[in-house]
């Protein structure tokens, strides 16, 4: 199991960093789900997982991403299916979810101290990270 969606992105010649993270992103999101009434996204941190092979070779970017509307649905339902779940239901399926899904869990989702998506940024957040 996976907590969201996701996919490689590669930076495109003559793009800013930021800005083929962010087309990568639109583009998996694209790809992946119909998000019918838009989106509002934030950027959360790395993820960085030396613990699995795949892990060794690839970094993660995480975004938080607040649909306006709960009209979302996979698109690519021959790959996956998606439900809502709420936090205490991704704590009951833990030992289920993958590995980049887990450190999100316990570094990022499991925090008691969160603010909503239109809270400011707290700069105290540290990028989830597993050595």
């Amino acid at each position: 199991m996976s907590i969201g969606v996701g996919g490689h992105i590669n930076p495109s010649e003559g793009v800013e960093a930021g800005e083929f993270i962010r087309d990568g992103l639109e583009r998996e999101l694209n790809e992946e789900l119909h998000i019918t009434t838009g989106y509002q996204q934030r950027f959360i941190g790395l993820i960085n997982d030396d613990t699995t092979g795949v892990g060794r070779v690839h970094l993660g970017v995480l975004f938080e991403v607040e649909a306006i509307s709960s009209a979302v649905s996979v698109r690519e339902t021959h790959k996956m299916h998606g439900d809502w779940a709420t936090i205490d239901e991704i704590a009951e399926r833990y030992d289920l979810l993958e590995t980049w899904s887990q450190i999100v869990y316990a570094s990022y989702l499991n925090r008691s101290d969160l603010e909503p998506f239109d809270a400011p940024h707290k700069s105290g957040l540290q990028p989830a990270s597993v050595d």
